[in-house]
């Protein structure tokens, strides 16, 4: 089955420091995601990236990779994570991509 990943691009809310963001996602954004095998597919990986450049307004990436066919099947499986993560963050964009290879040492 092919994988997919959906990347969110997050602004933190005013007044959210950096450390309290990524310890809300860790700790209580991530756990509310259904990761439940569906016949859709499921969840395979989490993560949570930081950009590493000062000043950059939208530093985080949320990646969330998973073994489906259905592009849709992210709005349905995070929407409780999502209205949990615009308490602290706003995602201001989502793509989808399809992963043609991994090469991996």
């Amino acid at each position: 089955m092919p994988k997919l990943v959906g990347i969110y691009r997050i602004v933190l809310q005013p007044k959210v420091k950096e450390e309290d963001f990524e310890k809300f996602m860790i700790e209580k954004v991530f756990p509310t995601v259904d990761t439940k095998l569906t016949e859709g597919g499921s969840i395979t990986r989490l993560s949570l990236l930081k950009d590493k450049k000062e000043n950059k307004e939208d530093k985080y990436l949320w990646i969330i990779e998973l073994d489906t066919f259905d592009g849709g099947w992210f709005d349905h499986h995070l929407s409780d994570a999502l209205e949990m993560l615009k308490s602290v963050g706003n995602p201001v964009s989502f793509s989808i991509f399809s992963q043609l290879d991994v090469w991996q040492k």
